[in-house]
């Protein structure tokens, strides 16, 4: 049996939103804090799209490793209608 543990957040939407998911790689990849540290680089970010935001998730994920030990994921979707 697994025992696996999710957050979960409910948040209303609109047109133009985008919603971000990482992998546990990129949140390891930043060592102490790292959902601290993705959630600001998130919010202080004006994405143009969503294929720029994930590469910009993880290149700022792998700024400062010299080698990576876990996959490393970014999905963001934009809200185009509601």
């Amino acid at each position: 049996e697994l025992d696996s543990h999710y957050n979960y957040y409910k948040s209303s939407i609109a047109k133009g939103d985008m919603i971000f998911m990482v992998s546990d790689g990129v949140i390891e990849a930043l060592g102490e804090n790292g959902e601290e540290k993705i959630s600001s680089f998130i919010s202080q970010n004006d994405f143009i799209s969503t294929s720029s935001a994930c590469k910009e998730i993880i290149n700022f994920s792998m700024q400062n490793l010299d080698r990576i030990n876990d996959d490393m994921t970014a999905v963001s979707l934009k809200i185009t209608g509601v």
